[in-house]
C-alpha cells in the first residue's frame, strides 16, 4: 500500500532549533488534501513550524505545499527526501506561478487547484506513469476538509478555525498573485458545505481565508444570512471597495464579523487603478 507524507514547511530553521515562527494557524491546505486522498493510501503529516521532520519515516511519496516565503525551506526538505529515493510533489501558488523554478526541486509539480487532479496524480505514481506537471482548473468542490490528519497537533495551533469560502478575486490588480492565476475569476463552495463545516468545528472564532469574500455579491449576501444563524465570531480579508457597500457591511456585522484585514499596496493614488 502506497504511503504519502504531507509536509507544511516553516519559513526556515537553524540546526536543531526554530528559525522563525509565524502565526500558528491550522494547516487548512493539508486538511483539504487529506480529504482528496483516496482511503486506500496511508498518510501522515509533519508541520515543520512546530516539530522536527522524520526524514527516515516509512513513506513512498512526499507532498509539500509551497508558498513564496517558505520556498527555500521547502527545497531543503525536498532534497533530503529525494536523496532517500522518495517521490516529491510540490503544489501551491508559488508552484503554480514559478513552475520553472519549482520543477528543479520536485519530481512532480501540481499547478492550480488540486481537486480535480490529485487522485489521478497518485494513481499515476502507483502505475509508474506520472507526468512532470499536472494542472487543475476551476473545480473546488471538495466537500468538507478532513482535519483528522493533524488532530494530535491541534492544541499547538491558535484556537481559530480556518474556513475557505471560495478562491479567486474579481479584481485585476496587476501586482497580485491571485489575479495572475485566476484572471478575475471567483469560484465558491456550496453554502451547505460551509455551514456544515462551521457547525462541526468547536472554536468560537473563524477566519474566512478568501482574498475578497464579496467577489460574488449575491452569493455573499446569502452566505452571511446563513452564517448569522450560527452565532460565531469571524474575521476575513477584503478589498477597500467594501467601504462603498453599506448593505454588505451591515450583513457582515450581523453575521458575526468582528475584524477585516485590508491590504494597502500603495499610498500613491496614481497606482490605485493598477
Amino acid at each position: 500500500m502506497m504511503k504519502i507524507t504531507f509536509i507544511l514547511p516553516g519559513i526556515g530553521r537553524k540546526k536543531n532549533e526554530k528559525y522563525l515562527k509565524s502565526w500558528l494557524m491550522e494547516p487548512l491546505t493539508i486538511a483539504v488534501l487529506n480529504k482528496l486522498t483516496p482511503e486506500r493510501y496511508q498518510r501522515n503529516f509533519f508541520d515543520d513550524r512546530i516539530e522536527n521532520i522524520d526524514y527516515g519515516c516509512e513513506t513512498d511519496v512526499v507532498a509539500i505545499t509551497v508558498e513564496t516565503y517558505t520556498a527555500r525551506r521547502a527545497y531543503e526538505i525536498a532534497e533530503k527526501f529525494k536523496q532517500r529515493g522518495k517521490i516529491v510533489i510540490m503544489g501551491g501558488y508559488h508552484a503554480t506561478l514559478a513552475e520553472h523554478e519549482v520543477i528543479k526541486h520536485a519530481d512532480i509539480v501540481v499547478k492550480g487547484n488540486a481537486e480535480e487532479v490529485w487522485a489521478g496524480v497518485l494513481l499515476d505514481i502507483e502505475n509508474k506513469s506520472f507526468k512532470k506537471v499536472y494542472e487543475g482548473k476551476t473545480n473546488i468542490d471538495y466537500g468538507l476538509p478532513d482535519r483528522s490528519i493533524y488532530v494530535d497537533k491541534q492544541k499547538k495551533y491558535l484556537p481559530i478555525t480556518l474556513v475557505e469560502i471560495g478562491r479567486g478575486c474579481r479584481h485585476l490588480c496587476e501586482f497580485c498573485s491571485i489575479h495572475s492565476y485566476y484572471s478575475g475569476q471567483y469560484m465558491h463552495r456550496k453554502i451547505s458545505d460551509i455551514v456544515e463545516e462551521i457547525k462541526m468545528c468547536r472554536n468560537k472564532i473563524y477566519f474566512f481565508v478568501d482574498d475578497s469574500i464579496f467577489s460574488d455579491r449575491e452569493f455573499a449576501k446569502e452566505l452571511f444570512k446563513e452564517v448569522e444563524k450560527l452565532n460565531i465570531i469571524w474575521v476575513t480579508q477584503i478589498t477597500l471597495d467594501i467601504a462603498r457597500d453599506e448593505e454588505i457591511l451591515n450583513l457582515m456585522k450581523k453575521s458575526g464579523c468582528e475584524m477585516i484585514l485590508i491590504g494597502f499596496e500603495s499610498i500613491d493614488p496614481k497606482t490605485w487603478s493598477r
